[in-house]
């Protein structure tokens, strides 16, 4: 089974209730999930991952997904007729919806957790004849309490979906909790996943994953086309609008400049003194140096970038900081998403007409579609050092349009010169390097 060699299957074999009919490549999928029982899709942002699932599953049926997609689950599955619940509200509230039972169950992933006991009673276990876990890279920790909860649910279950366009948000590793979900009895080890697939580093602090082996990636892409169906969309024929993407370049002001210079000073003398290599957390050192080149530095750049323009803006952050300030230096016409608006709403917030948008990258990377009605035009203030992060946000504007209107789209990403910005645009176009390399190779430009 591969995503190279599709399942055929007569045309068509499944349509809803005449609200959707799934496409060609749609079919397919939902063959592959039925013949498979316990597979997942991994289909491009926008391609309908959740209609495959929602057609190839047979009820009773629990959805668990992060809390943000709860609503949107709900309004899709009413839309194709389905009796549906949400747990949400209170926890007595939750419990009655869980006890009553549906023939479908939506439940955000945080209670894989909190509800770990009801999960994992041997009865309720049984109630579900097929669980879906959207977005199953929030499930990715090995340690973690709801992906530990999630297999032992999934156990007995006779089908088990896994989605998501990012099985592998940072290294290789995460693939093995979403896989155990799927074969708990051939995923039992993750230490001997790490072994077979993984370079690993042995600090004095502990293992540290330095990316996959090259010798064994022919071995873990077959593992992957047996367990995942991954398409794009020119894998079935459908475009995307072309894009146009451009480096800006900030020059750091010379106060910022002598404080960023002198944070890097401090760094690499440990580093020439050998005493980073007893350091295992990287990214700690990562947030140390990015957070000189946030805020203002990049708010004054946005503003400068956009100017009088009245066509709709995405504009990415990482930092909370940086997407309030450029929110307060464009004003009324910018509304801001961050994790602390509620997921219910960020939205219609987010695709409000004729109003730029300034978002973190987790906030809208995830869930929000819409974006590219008006959009035409993206900006990464800052961008993560992992491509499949700023895959995921940017797949909201870069998304398939009539055909009347294939406008190209563009694309800024805002590097400080002579800064680690200058190493993670590189690290998040190619995934070629590991946290460690990023900060050493950040210290020495």
């Amino acid at each position: 089974m591969s995503a190279s060699s599709p399942i055929i299957v007569p045309k068509p074999v499944v349509t809803t209730p005449g609200k959707f009919d799934l496409r060609d490549y749609q079919i397919e999928g939902v063959e592959f999930l039925r013949k498979m029982k316990r597979a997942g899709i991994g289909d491009a942002p926008g391609m309908g991952k959740t209609a495959q699932a929602t057609y190839a599953a047979e009820e009773p049926v629990l959805v668990i997904c992060p809390n943000y997609l709860v609503p949107q689950w709900v309004a899709w599955l009413q839309s194709q007729g389905k009796d549906v619940k949400a747990a949400t509200g209170s926890i007595s509230e939750r419990m009655k919806v869980l006890e009553d039972g549906a023939a479908w169950l939506v439940c955000n992933v945080e209670m894989l957790s909190t509800y770990a006991e009801w999960f994992e009673a041997t009865a309720n276990r049984k109630r579900f004849r097929t669980i879906i876990f959207d977005e199953s890279h929030h499930l990715k920790s090995h340690k973690g309490k709801r992906a530990k909860t999630a297999v032992k649910l999934a156990k007995d279950c006779e089908y088990v979906f896994i989605l998501s366009a990012t099985f592998i948000k940072r290294e290789v590793d995460d693939l093995f909790m979403q896989f155990r979900i799927l074969h708990p009895d051939i995923f039992t080890s993750y230490w001997k996943f790490v072994g077979l697939y993984c370079v690993v580093d042995e600090g004095y602090f502990g293992t540290q994953i330095l990316g996959p082996k090259k010798s064994q990636l022919p071995h873990l892409q077959e593992l992957m086309n047996t367990l995942v169906l991954v398409r794009n969309y020119e894998d079935v024929g459908r475009s995307l609008p072309p894009t146009i993407e451009r480096v800006t370049p900030i020059v750091l002001q010379p106060a910022a400049r002598a404080l960023y210079d002198d944070v890097v000073k401090h760094w690499r003398l440990l580093d020439e003194q050998g005493e980073l290599e007893y350091f295992t957390n990287y990214m700690s050192i990562m947030h140390l140096l990015r957070q000189h080149l946030t805020g203002a530095i990049k708010a004054d750049a946005v503003a400068e970038l956009i100017a009088d323009e009245d066509q709709k803006t995405a504009i990415f952050s990482w930092y909370k900081n940086t997407a309030w300030e450029i929110g307060a230096k464009l004003g009324d016409k910018c509304n801001i998403v961050t994790g602390d608006v509620n997921a219910a709403l960020r939205r219609e917030i987010a695709v409000e007409s004729g109003k730029h948008v300034s978002a973190t990258i987790s906030s809208l990377g995830e869930g929000v579609n819409g974006l590219e009605v008006e959009t035409r035009r993206a900006i990464f203030a800052e961008e993560d050092w992992t491509p499949g992060t700023n895959y995921q946000v940017l797949s909201r504007v870069v998304r398939e349009r009539a055909e009347h209107n294939e406008e190209p789209v563009l694309i800024d990403y805002l590097v400080c010169e002579k800064t680690i910005d200058e190493v993670i645009h590189r690290t998040s176009k190619d995934r070629a390097a590991t946290a460690k390399q990023v900060v050493k190779a950040a210290l020495y430009l």
